[in-house]
């Protein structure tokens, strides 16, 4: 299995073996290896490197007893209209964060749009994400998700987080 997650400033790759994150603004890129599966490699990157993938909660087999874990409250708010697109809209609230969702009413039941409220960093950090232009098992070539890096790009070293550095070299 195979993913890219996205955002303004850099983007990660992953091809079943490793990930690399390359960054638009410097023109440099690192990888790091990973475990086989997606659900792993996320795990694995968020605690190696303390990297986060906000949207990545919808992919995990466990998503939904998760956010009920984590929620003291989970309310069905109606319907709503996102970007023109009727959607059933839940709103959750926790002690550490609160979340809503919009699910399309169609007979996908895809995610539309998300706002996740992380109340347990310093401060209160909003994330929010739209879904589009679903594409239910579409046939990819692999060589999408390998890493490729554009002329006069550099690879750059990172450290995981928790490594110790041992006579001044980690």
């Amino acid at each position: 299995l195979a993913i890219t997650f996205g955002g303004q400033t850099g983007n990660y790759w992953y091809d079943g073996a490793e990930v690399t994150y390359y960054s638009f603004d410097e023109n440099n890129f690192a990888r790091v290896p990973a475990p086989p599966t997606i659900v792993a490699a996320i795990d694995s990157v968020h605690n190696d490197y303390g990297i986060d993938f906000p949207a990545a909660d919808f992919i995990y087999p466990t998503f939904v007893s998760d956010l009920i874990d984590q929620s003291d409250r989970i309310v069905y708010r109606g319907l709503a209209n996102i970007g023109g697109k009727e959607c059933f809209q839940i709103a959750t609230k926790g002690p550490t964060q609160d979340v809503q969702i919009w699910i399309a009413n169609d007979a996908t039941n895809l995610p539309v749009k998300y706002v996740i409220r992380d109340k347990a960093k310093d401060g209160i950090m909003e994330f929010e994400g739209d879904f589009s232009d679903w594409q239910i098992n579409p046939d990819l070539p692999l060589t999408i998700f390998s890493f490729m890096p554009p002329p006069g790009a550099h690879e750059v070293a990172i450290l995981a987080r928790n490594r110790k550095i041992i006579g001044g070299k980690p």
